[in-house]
């Protein structure tokens, strides 16, 4: 995978490699199907010690999983931005493979938005936040197929940072529209496009339609998108046209936003640069005092398509 990770320059950022006795295993933050997460320090004198979150793998894990830690943190080498959660360096020498991230304090986006009643300010910025640190991943051609609150960690300062890199891929070059095609079963369905489920289609549009499952996690306190469902039904009713309903009192205009990153058609939704714009301008309404209008969403379940009828305003001037 090293080849391929070719930055805007065509050079490739290779993970700086720390001396496993600088690092010290302070408490278990968390664990999965395929490793464990630590909180930890790092101290490399003459620089200050400071904390950091550490991936490891289990004890059982084969070379297989031991290569996808190793891309993962291959992959997370090549962003530099403050809402993608940054890699400090990897531990290859010896066993276990440590991979060694930037610590947030506040945990994972989901838990925090189940513990906390966010304003709707508040909610808008980690949404920009998410959009931006997405925005910085595509500008590299990396479609992160995992788009989800869960993967999203919060920081001290309460910034949110685009985590957990296990399913990124670089996207074929040179398409007209660059997709990545994965062979695997396992892929998130109730955060997936029709598009990804149906072909196994992943692309920067495939993205944005996670995305704005995403914004809808941060809009209902991490509620579980088609809660109720079986992951059958969610197939069959999202490829048939279905859409989410955005909680009572949300902006008309971020209802008009959900509803276009969630088009049938990957090439009617916006890109994250055309997201993070259009975020922008309802931060700055929320900011600045101005009103917002609330959205109907119909949904309509009889047909392929799921509509929403609601009274536009105007919101983005003449190049509406």
């Amino acid at each position: 995978m090293i080849d391929q990770l070719k930055n805007s320059d065509g050079d490739v950022k290779v993970p700086r490699e720390l001396r496993r006795q600088c690092l010290t295993l302070l408490e278990e933050l968390g664990r999965g199907a395929f490793g464990l997460v630590y909180k930890g320090l790092l101290e490399e004198p003459p620089n200050p010690g400071f904390l950091v979150a550490v991936k490891s793998l289990h004890d059982a894990a084969d070379e297989k999983a031991r290569q996808e830690l190793l891309e993962e943190a291959a992959v997370m080498a090549q962003f530099n931005h403050r809402n993608v959660v940054k890699l400090v360096g990897v531990v290859t020498v010896g066993r276990p493979i440590l991979v060694v991230i930037e610590f947030c304090e506040k945990g994972a986006l989901k838990g925090y938005l189940e513990k906390h009643d966010l304003t709707q300010h508040q909610k808008l910025r980690f949404a920009l936040d998410a959009a931006r640190g997405l925005e910085h991943i595509h500008a590299y051609n990396f479609v992160h197929r995992d788009v989800a609150a869960r993967n999203v960690l919060v920081s001290s300062d309460l910034t949110a940072k685009v985590a957990d890199f296990g399913l990124a891929r670089e996207a074929d070059g040179g398409a007209e529209e660059t997709y990545y095609r994965a062979t695997s079963s396992q892929i998130p369905i109730r955060w997936t496009a029709p598009e990804a489920m149906e072909e196994r289609k992943f692309s920067e549009k495939s993205d944005v339609w996670a995305g704005g499952i995403l914004f809808y996690e941060i809009l209902t306190r991490a509620a579980l998108p088609y809660d109720g469902w079986s992951n059958q039904r969610v197939w069959v009713e999202v490829c048939a046209g279905y859409k989410l309903q955005p909680p009572t009192g949300t902006p008309t205009e971020l209802c008009d936003l959900l509803n276009d990153m969630w088009s049938m058609n990957p090439k009617e939704r916006p890109d994250f640069s055309g997201v993070v714009e259009r975020l922008e301008e309802l931060l700055s309404m929320s900011l600045d005092g101005g009103a917002f209008g609330s959205c109907l969403w119909v949904v309509y379940f009889g047909g392929s398509r799921a509509r929403r009828g609601r009274r536009r305003e105007a919101r983005r001037g003449e190049g509406e």
